[in-house]
């Protein structure tokens, strides 16, 4: 559950970079409750695409395309489709980074939900953390870390159909190992 309500209230959000055609906002406020303080930052990015929302969308659902738009992702496995219609697809899958110098690589199992609302509605894409080590067991060689929440959000612009906004919003949980370390986290 995430109240969708937070994303569009400006006094819960600090900008902290506006650069390229894209504006990034961080907050504190837990979104998933809907209330109190969260531990770890939301960030929130905003950007004008010169694509119509479907493309982007369709770019979304596609894995063989992921390093198109996510440079950290370097494998990505499909586990366990686990529902898909006309307009939706729910699935669980396994993604990991490359190493970054001296720490291992990060792997995640994430559930991820990609959702048609309609050309005029636009389109969604949620992933968030679940723990299923019977469904995929921690491997060696990464370190087991999660993604709280992953929405990415696709809509047209107001009078310019072939162009997307794209909103994207993101907690990322622990990162695993010393990466969660007091010192690393200063």
């Amino acid at each position: 559950y995430v109240s969708t309500s937070c994303f569009s209230r400006d006094e819960i959000w600090e900008k902290v970079n506006d650069k390229n055609g894209v504006t990034v906002w961080r907050t504190y406020y837990d979104i998933k409750r809907g209330e109190g303080m969260s531990q770890t930052p939301i960030i929130k990015a905003k950007a004008i695409m010169d694509k119509p929302p479907s493309e982007v969308f369709d770019l979304f659902c596609d894995d063989d395309r992921v390093a198109e738009y996510n440079d950290n992702c370097q494998e990505l496995e499909d586990l366990v489709q686990i529902r898909t219609t006309e307009t939706s697809q729910t699935k669980l899958n396994w993604c990991a980074t490359g190493r970054f110098g001296p720490f291992k690589a990060r792997d995640f199992l994430t559930l991820v939900h990609n959702q048609r609302h309609g050309d005029a509605q636009g389109y969604s894409s949620v992933a968030c953390n679940v723990k299923l080590d019977n469904v995929c067991p921690e491997k060696d060689g990464y370190v087991r870390s999660t993604i709280e929440l992953s929405a990415s959000f696709m809509r047209p612009v107001p009078g310019q159909p072939n162009k997307t906004e794209f909103i994207q919003i993101t907690q990322i949980g622990e990162l695993g190992g010393v990466a969660d370390s007091t010192v690393a986290k200063k």
